[in-house]
């Protein structure tokens, strides 16, 4: 995945150097310890199928598979996985989609010691069957709202857009790209909304477009906003 966010589908591409078996959810109820360490699992879902991989890295650390937790069939299926830090892990969701394929999402939960509740506080990464991932912060003393960088991309996985979010909303300046990762346009948020008349774009060589009118730019962003864009979840 451009961006370095997950070696999920790295991972995913070495699964037959290990023993596969299968989970079924169905029946299954709170965490279970996971007893195919070291293993890949399969999850099966209307003849779609996905590998969970035993380890994986996420947040630039490295994370061991230590429980399952199947929910239901319409719920999906919970995985968490351990680092050194025993009050941080991280929890790898898959959620059945009509269709039969998953929408895939790795929380970093926190806890402030062994006797309190798991929240979601940090680092967030959710994926799409069509290659479109985004990927956000959580801050759970600000009610869980998103916080921090905010990045999303193309079906290609090249990214799209990076920015910053605070308490949901978009703020600061901006980056829009090419499918190819050239840079398209940079601009700052302003009440939300991006300032088209200050924004500045780029053709895919890297020269500027220069004296564009404001019609012009409008075009223009909406033409990166439409372009390749997965409108199934935002």
């Amino acid at each position: 995945m451009n961006g370095g966010a997950v070696t999920w589908r790295d991972m995913a591409f070495h699964a037959l150097t290990w023993t596969v078996v299968i989970l079924s959810v169905a029946g299954c109820r709170g965490n279970v310890k996971d007893p195919h360490r070291g293993k890949f699992i399969v999850v099966e879902s209307k003849g779609e199928s996905y590998r969970i991989p035993p380890t994986l890295t996420f947040d630039d650390q490295e994370w061991t598979r230590e429980y399952a937790k199947p929910v239901s069939e319409s719920d999906g299926v919970s995985f968490d996985y351990v680092g050194q830090d025993p009050n941080v892990k991280v929890r790898l969701h898959l959620m059945p989609v009509s269709s039969g394929t998953f929408t895939r999402t790795v929380d970093t939960l926190r806890r402030k010691d062994q006797q309190s509740r798991w929240r979601r506080d940090g680092k967030c990464l959710r994926i799409l069957k069509s290659g479109v991932w985004r990927e956000w912060s959580v801050d759970a003393d600000r009610s869980g709202q998103g916080n921090g960088v905010y990045r999303y991309s193309y079906e290609n996985g090249k990214i799209k857009y990076v920015g910053r979010i605070e308490d949901d909303f978009d703020v600061g300046m901006a980056q829009g790209f090419y499918p190819d990762g050239a840079l398209w346009w940079e601009g700052e948020y302003v009440d939300s909304t991006i300032a088209v008349e200050n924004a500045r774009f780029f053709a895919r060589d890297g020269s500027r477009f220069e004296h564009m009118s404001y019609d012009e730019k409008r075009s223009e962003l909406e033409k990166w906003k439409t372009l390749a864009v997965d409108r199934s979840e935002k």
